[in-house]
């Protein structure tokens, strides 16, 4: 008997390129995707806490990443749209934060 193959693992990679707008009460984050992939239903999963956010996309043998372990400052809430050529992802500043964000990542 021969056993069936293991799954292999997907492949893992790191969303380097993004770009990033302080709108006031909230911060949006701008992914490019040149994959469809990223369109189906499902494949993209958003993640976070007062002061992370992770956006996965599982796009069955390759998993993409963006992630930011150590933001700026708090939110209190995150979200993300996927378009055609973009993922967008809206953080929620808190109401009381009323001050600019020079980075995105402390």
């Amino acid at each position: 008997e021969t056993a069936a193959p293991a799954p292999r693992e997907p492949r893992r990679h790191a969303i380097t390129r993004y770009s990033w707008l302080d709108e006031d009460a909230k911060i949006r984050i701008y992914v490019p995707v040149d994959d469809a992939r990223f369109q189906a239903p499902g494949a993209c999963a958003l993640t976070w806490t007062e002061r992370s956010v992770t956006l996965t996309a599982d796009l069955g043998d390759d998993v993409h990443v963006f992630a930011v372990p150590t933001l700026y400052d708090k939110i209190e809430g995150a979200t993300h749209r996927v378009k055609p050529n973009k993922i967008v992802i809206t953080l929620k500043k808190p109401a009381e934060s009323k001050f600019k964000w020079y980075d995105l990542k402390k």
